[in-house]
C-alpha cells in the first residue's frame, strides 16, 4: 500500500467504524478496527474502539481537536488585580472564540485559561485539519497584537499556544461537551508547543503538510500517555496555487488594500516598481499574504 494511500484508507476504515458503533453495530465495528491494527498496529483510535463502552447520551466521533492554553496563566494572575486579569482573558477568550467561528469550528468548553474547539462539528468540511491549523496560527498572532495592547496599558505581557490533534472523542451534544483520550492528546500537545506557536501531532503531521511548514521535534512524554508523544512545530503557511478556500483573511485590511492598488495598477500599466515584497519575522502570515496575492493575480 503506497504512502500516499494509507492514511485515506486508516481513515475511511476508522469512519466506518465509527458510523458503527454509533448505530449499535459493535460487531461491524471491531472488525473494522482490527483491519486498521492489521495495517498500522499501533493506532490509538482503533484501540480506543476496541475498548468502547456501549454509547450513553451522546455519540463517538472523529474531530479535528484544537486546544489554546494562556502561558504561565496561574503565575500571571497572582501578579496583576482580578479585574485586570479578567478583562484580559475576557478579550482573549473572545478572540479565539471569534476566530474558530471564522473557521466554522465550535469551541466546546473552556478548562481554566485554555479553550478546547472542534472542527468537524457541527459542520464537516473536507479540509477540516487545514483550518484547524490556520486557526491556530491567527489565535498566536491576535493574542501577540493583544499582548503588545495590554503591555503600553497595563505593563504586562500574554502568550498563548496552541495544540491540535485528530483523534476519537465522545461528543455529548446535551452538555455542548466533548471529551476522551482524543480531546486530552490534544491539550497535552498544546503543552509541548513553545509560546506563541502551533504545534500538531504526528496524527495531524501528514494531513497538513501539504498546506504548511512543519518542524518535527523530538517525541515527548507527557502525563496520562503511555508512549512519547510524536509533534511538530507549524513554522507558518505554505503558499499553494490550487487552494481550498479558508475564509475572509481578517485584521490585514491596510495590506490587502496595497496589493489590490497595486494590481490595478499593473493591469493598467502604470505600476513603476515591478513585484511585492513580504518583510517580517517567521510566522507573521508573510506566506498568507503571499496566497492573497497570487489569487487577485489570477482572478
Amino acid at each position: 500500500m503506497s504512502a500516499s494511500g494509507t492514511p485515506r484508507t486508516i481513515d475511511e476504515l476508522l469512519d466506518r467504524a465509527v458510523q458503527a458503533i454509533n448505530s449499535g453495530d459493535r460487531a461491524t465495528a471491531s472488525a473494522l478496527a482490527h483491519q486498521v491494527l492489521a495495517v498500522d498496529s499501533g493506532n490509538q483510535d482503533a484501540e480506543d474502539l476496541l475498548a468502547t463502552p456501549a454509547a450513553g447520551t451522546g455519540e463517538l466521533r472523529r474531530l479535528t481537536i484544537l486546544f489554546a492554553d494562556v502561558v504561565d496563566s496561574t503565575a500571571l494572575s497572582t501578579r496583576i488585580e482580578p479585574e485586570i486579569y479578567r478583562t484580559v482573558i475576557g478579550r482573549y477568550r473572545q478572540q479565539v472564540n471569534d476566530i474558530v467561528n471564522r473557521y466554522e469550528g465550535h469551541v466546546f468548553s473552556t478548562k481554566g485559561d485554555g479553550l478546547l474547539a472542534v472542527f468537524g462539528h457541527p459542520k464537516a468540511h473536507e479540509n477540516d485539519v487545514r483550518r484547524a491549523v490556520q486557526a491556530g496560527l491567527d489565535i498566536t498572532r491576535e493574542v501577540a497584537r493583544l499582548s503588545a495592547q495590554v503591555r503600553s496599558r497595563f505593563g504586562f505581557d500574554i502568550s498563548v499556544r496552541a495544540g491540535i490533534h485528530r483523534g476519537l472523542v465522545y461528543l455529548d451534544v446535551e452538555q455542548d461537551d466533548v471529551y476522551g483520550l482524543g480531546a486530552n492528546l490534544a491539550s497535552r500537545v498544546s503543552g509541548l508547543a513553545p509560546p506563541g506557536c502551533v504545534v500538531v501531532s504526528g496524527t495531524i503531521a501528514p494531513l497538513a503538510r501539504a498546506y504548511f511548514e512543519l518542524e518535527a521535534k523530538t517525541a515527548q512524554a507527557v502525563r496520562g500517555i503511555d508512549e512519547p508523544v510524536e509533534h511538530h512545530q507549524v513554522v507558518g503557511e505554505r503558499v499553494n496555487w490550487a487552494r481550498i478556500p479558508l475564509g475572509p483573511l481578517v485584521g490585514r485590511d491596510r495590506e490587502l488594500e496595497h496589493l489590490q492598488a497595486s494590481w490595478t495598477m499593473a493591469e493598467s500599466g502604470s505600476l513603476t516598481t515591478p513585484g511585492v515584497g513580504f518583510i517580517g519575522e517567521a510566522g507573521v502570515g508573510k506566506s498568507r499574504l503571499a496566497t492573497v496575492a497570487a489569487d487577485i493575480a489570477v482572478q
